[in-house]
């Protein structure tokens, strides 16, 4: 069981995380809180006047599937929970309290705000590798991607992240692992997951 400082850190690296998949469609959404009523980072960018989130007809619990999300991580999930938050489908893995994958699909209204959109979550990204995340944009996986890892200490405990943020053409989509005391997925195994995702976008 984690104590409470452990505890306290893995609700914010998990918190960061999930911000920083909101990222990718905030700018096309009508809010600044995700599912559960928890405020989007100071990094996200202002939702624009004048877009609007576009309905996605892929299911995030599809695009990854339970079978896939065990095998990046290493543990045995049970089925994916969907919400949507900020005109951007979520789906969450968990594992008992100790780890949380989450899979999100957003699309733009048009090609010039999906390109908008991903400078400004890729701004937003960078300004994360000054609090210890490692950034790298990624050549050959959809027409952008970025790759974030980091991990933090305490108590004997280490929480680690790790994901990947995709577009193609007007469609975002992350895929994002926070948990506690075991290994996060691989920068190798993320990108070969994120190809799997655009065969099926």
């Amino acid at each position: 069981m984690l104590d409470k400082e452990t505890t306290f850190m893995f609700r914010k690296m998990t918190l960061m995380f999930a911000g920083l998949a909101l990222t990718l469609s905030a700018a096309c959404g009508s809010g600044t809180t995700g599912a559960a009523g928890t405020p989007t980072p100071a990094t996200s960018p202002s939702p624009s006047p004048t877009a609007s989130a576009v309905p996605v007809s892929y299911e995030p619990c599809t695009l990854v599937t339970v079978q896939e999300a065990s095998s990046l991580t290493g543990l045995n999930y049970g089925a994916g929970v969907d919400t949507v938050a900020n005109g951007i489908k979520v789906c969450n893995y968990r594992y008992q309290t100790t780890d949380l994958l989450t899979v999100g699909v957003a699309k733009a209204p048009d090609l010039a705000t999906a390109q908008a959109v991903e400078a400004q979550a890729l701004a937003a990204l960078q300004n994360g590798a000054n609090n210890g995340l490692s950034v790298t944009q990624l050549q050959g996986v959809g027409d952008a991607a970025v790759l974030a890892q980091g991990s933090e200490s305490s108590s004997g405990v280490t929480v680690t992240l790790a994901g990947i943020y995709v577009l193609k053409g007007t469609t975002f989509f992350g895929i994002a692992d926070v948990g506690a005391n075991h290994t996060a997925p691989s920068a190798a195994s993320l990108q070969a997951q994120a190809m799997t995702v655009l065969s099926r976008l």
